[in-house]
């Protein structure tokens, strides 16, 4: 459709950075919800926020900043890794916004760190959260 316009390439490395955070959100919250036996009024109570505000988070229906993509991960007890990388490390083409080439999940370039070492792409822990006092 004509009056479609597609998004510039430096739109499109935003709107790729977004999608992958509200999926490794939403990923998270199933996890802990499915092992703790939670729901989002649960993941509210400890954030302290009423729970329209963490469905809206966890829809995309909020704009997240930093610091509440934050908040959302020390409430589930997650730790945070960010990885910034030149596209001709991984086979990507700068103007596909970090999508791989062949489609496929975008490998960890040798030169970064994994899960287990330290490098340039830190793990941010969590500091620890408050447990819920039994009423």
């Amino acid at each position: 459709m004509p009056f479609l316009k597609r998004p510039s390439a430096r739109r499109r490395v935003f709107l790729s950075l977004i999608g992958d955070i509200e999926r490794a959100l939403r990923a998270a919250f199933v996890r802990w919800s499915n092992e703790n036996n939670e729901t989002q009024s649960g993941l509210a109570k400890i954030l302290g926020i009423n729970r329209s505000v963490v469905h809206r988070r966890l829809t995309g229906r909020a704009n997240l900043t930093i610091e509440t993509m934050a908040d959302m991960v020390w409430a589930l007890g997650y730790c945070i890794r960010v990885d910034i990388f030149h596209p001709k490390d991984v086979g990507m083409r700068r103007n596909q916004a970090l999508v791989p080439v062949d489609g496929a999940p975008a490998p960890v370039p040798p030169s970064l760190p994994t899960a287990n070492n330290v490098g340039p792409a830190p793990i941010y822990m969590p500091a620890q959260r408050p447990v819920a006092m039994a009423a």
